[in-house]
């Protein structure tokens, strides 16, 4: 990434960094079907990672809602984790 884009505009950096977050957690969420489909583990981690992206994202970019909304999808994540092996 040139320097000149972070030292021209600031925001500019955070717009890029969240778009390449929330790649990264539709590809870990497209990841996770077949798993999540059959209840195997790795299913449920792909998704786990793909929350904790989400949550990182709403975190950068000042949402309060989205931050809260992730955190109660984690929880209940965590409560059916013991049904995917």
């Amino acid at each position: 990434m040139p320097i000149s884009l972070v030292e021209s505009n600031p925001d500019k950096l955070t717009e890029v960094v969240t778009i390449a977050l929330i790649t990264i957690g539709t590809v870990l969420s497209v990841m996770a079907l077949p798993g999540l489909f059959n209840r195997k583990r790795s299913g449920w981690v792909f998704t786990y990672y793909a929350q904790l992206l989400g949550v990182l994202t709403s975190a950068l970019s000042m949402s309060v809602l989205g931050v809260l909304l992730g955190l109660a999808f984690l929880m209940l994540l965590f409560q059916v984790r013991e049904f995917y092996s």
